[in-house]
């Protein structure tokens, strides 16, 4: 899901699993999954693709045998609308300005490495700047995130403060720790107004962990926006 999402320095490159001798060896064994949502950006699509060479999959995947009396298609029960297709499509034909043999897609994901290493250094200075601490090992890959470790800050919101401003994106967050759920309003509510992902709706470990998407906005924008957090924090530093 990550493939192209890689920033300059990783220790470990991505591997594609078709470059594997696994796959010349046993192709059959190897299935390739990915989707639009994170290296393009269209996690609202919900769109991807299979590709395998393994018979039991492919018939789940056409509906053509053994799915029961009916035969549905694996893909009948997440259609891909109308809309969603002509998108895809015209993305995928796409040329370079138009004109030429060069596809858009090919450009763009030569292009995104370059912006997307960039776009990390920026926003790792300035949360570095400001006193954020996150968790991060040179030479791993982020790919579009940061892992903020606030966990110096539960429990310091006021009793007062906001609660319920903004709705956890996730429906699994009942067990989100209260401490937690608090800092995220505190965080979302004005003038602060930036919405981090509690680390406990993707089932973190321990609380005060969030994420931040550093490819929400442009750079700038996610800069501006770690300056109102970390003063909104410094407030809560020095109350009682």
């Amino acid at each position: 899901m990550y493939c192209h999402s890689q920033v300059d320095g990783v220790r470990v490159p991505f591997t594609n699993a078709f470059a594997l001798d696994a796959y010349r060896r046993a192709p059959e064994r190897i299935h390739v999954v990915w989707g639009f949502a994170k290296d393009f950006g269209l996690s609202g699509f919900r769109t991807g693709f299979v590709v395998s060479k393994y018979g039991p999959v492919q018939r789940a995947m056409l509906g053509t045998a053994g799915i029961e009396e009916k035969k549905h298609p694996m893909p009948w029960f997440t259609p891909v609308d109308s809309l969603k297709q002509y998108v895809l499509g015209a993305l995928l034909e796409t040329t370079v300005n138009g004109t030429g043999s060069e596809l858009y897609t090919d450009y763009a994901m030569r292009r995104y490495r370059e912006l997307l290493s960039a776009s990390f250094e920026r926003v790792k200075d300035r949360l570095v700047a400001r006193g954020i601490e996150f968790v991060h090992t040179e030479g791993d890959n982020p790919a579009q995130f940061f892992w903020l470790d606030l966990t110096a800050y539960l429990g310091k919101v006021p009793p007062n403060g906001p609660h319920g401003v903004t709705p956890l994106p996730f429906t699994e967050n009942s067990g989100v720790n209260s401490e937690e759920l608090k800092l995220f309003n505190y965080l979302a509510s004005s003038p602060t107004e930036v919405t981090l992902l509690p680390g406990e709706t993707m089932h973190s470990p321990a609380p005060g962990y969030f994420r931040l998407c550093f490819t929400a906005y442009q750079p700038e924008v996610v800069c501006e926006a770690i300056d109102r957090v970390a003063d909104a924090l410094a407030a809560l530093g020095t109350a009682e």
